[in-house]
């Protein structure tokens, strides 16, 4: 008697397994990307990282990429992000001028070498506390575009003196206050409608790092790039506060595992790569002259600039420590411009 029952218990059980019922339907969330569907950084850098964040949350996760700001333009994507507009995205704080400060601090020039290999040293920054601004969505990474550096759309751009008098696009307070010391007159204009406004004369040249020449079709409108290391602007991965919130936990380990200081290495090595393999495209195109700024006009720029580099430091709260810290950590990776 006891014998059947085990077995008809064991029986039970076994058949019961049979309906067990499937895992839950992944969380479905959308990522706004503000470069186009087959950029570099899209296919190459933030759909590898969300597809291993899908494959270590277990299904639990699914993020769809939806690219060339169709979701929000570059300027809106922080406050889509934080009204739920938008469940992800990454964006640059240049856009939002006066409301991340302290980010500003990569724009100053002659800092680093290659600031897209400088990332972590932004993510450091942030995790110190040390950025202010991004309160109310949850921070998956802080990175930096690559160095900046000028483009023009005519031969005859071939030093900083040849900028005088003429409209330069600048993306943040600090660049453009640097074009001002050129003596030049900066511009705002998102990046998605720099080639067009080269294109037209409306804007002479861009601060703009190596890999916007292909990401953002600058290659056809620009004919010369004079190599100086004007600093570059802070980009982040944010998602909706709410939406994190509420996800799995598997989900958020998973994200925990790929965000942070790995996502800003990921990225910075990833763009630095690209950045030096479209210097090469550039360099080897007979209609386009690059023109490398030597130590002395580096030097002499460098004198020049001492005034912004004071200003920035006094208009921010505790902008000398957080350029402290700043120039500390791109140090400690070898980065700083000698």
């Amino acid at each position: 008697m006891f014998k059947n029952r085990l077995l008809a218990a064991v029986a039970f059980v076994a058949s019961a397994a049979i309906y067990v019922p499937a895992h839950a339907e992944p969380v479905k969330l959308q990522f706004s990307a503000v470069s186009g569907p087959t950029s570099f950084l899209v296919t190459d850098v933030i759909r590898p990282w969300l597809d291993d964040i899908q494959a270590a949350s277990n299904g639990t996760v699914e993020v769809e990429v939806v690219a060339g700001s169709a979701l929000a333009r570059p300027a809106d994507v922080f406050d889509a992000v934080k009204s739920g507009l938008v469940d992800m995205g990454w964006s640059a704080t240049a856009y939002n001028p006066g409301r991340f400060p302290e980010s500003g601090v990569v724009e100053l020039p002659f800092e680093t070498t290659d600031a897209a290999a400088a990332s972590p040293a932004v993510w450091e920054l942030y995790d110190r506390g040390l950025f202010k601004g991004f309160d109310g969505v949850k921070v998956l990474s802080i990175m930096m575009s690559a160095t900046q550096i000028i483009h023009g759309n005519a031969e005859d751009i071939t030093s900083i003196e040849a900028l005088k008098g003429k409209p330069v696009r600048a993306a943040g307070g600090t660049i453009s206050e640097v074009i001002k010391t050129f003596g030049a007159t900066p511009v705002g204009v998102p990046i998605t409608e720099v080639a067009e406004s080269l294109g037209r004369n409306v804007i002479s040249a861009t601060a703009a790092d190596w890999y916007s020449l292909e990401a953002f079709g600058l290659m056809d409108v620009t004919r010369t790039h004079i190599e100086v290391p004007l600093g570059c602007v802070t980009v982040y991965y944010i998602m909706n506060q709410a939406v994190w919130d509420g996800l799995p936990d598997e989900a958020k380990a998973a994200f925990d595992k790929y965000s942070g200081a790995v996502a800003s290495k990921r990225w910075g090595d990833a763009l630095s790569g690209a950045n030096k393999r479209v210097r090469g495209l550039v360099e080897a195109k007979e209609d386009h002259k690059i023109v490398e700024v030597g130590k002395e006009e580096v030097d002499h720029w460098r004198s020049e600039l001492a005034s912004v580099v004071e200003d920035w430091k006094k208009s921010v709260p505790n902008g000398e420590a957080v350029l402290n810290a700043y120039r500390e950590e791109v140090s400690k990776l070898g980065l700083s411009v000698e």
